[in-house]
């Protein structure tokens, strides 16, 4: 099955709730139960919230109606922010 992301991260970025579709012509269980299988084998760093089903013609990527990026900077040092945030001291 091959899954498609709205967009894509570069090396130390962080993507927080970013859509991601399949095609499929069912699936034999709730969403929630789906959303339950799928956290249970991605890795830690990887979470899926919520799974519901769509048009067909929707496409993560192509059908986005707008993007927001968040650019984090801090002044001090913040041994708990150093992975997410750039530090100016």
């Amino acid at each position: 099955m091959e899954v498609v992301g709205a967009g894509r991260t570069d090396t130390g970025v962080h993507a927080r709730h970013m859509a991601a579709h399949f095609d499929t012509d069912s699936i034999p269980m709730e969403p929630d139960q789906l959303v339950y299988r799928l956290n249970r084998i991605l890795p830690r760093d990887i979470a899926v919230y919520e799974v519901r089903e769509v048009a067909p013609e929707m496409h993560a990527r192509f059908s986005a109606t707008s993007r927001t990026y968040h650019y984090y900077i801090h002044t001090r040092k913040d041994p708990f922010e150093r992975h997410y945030s750039l530090q100016m001291n």
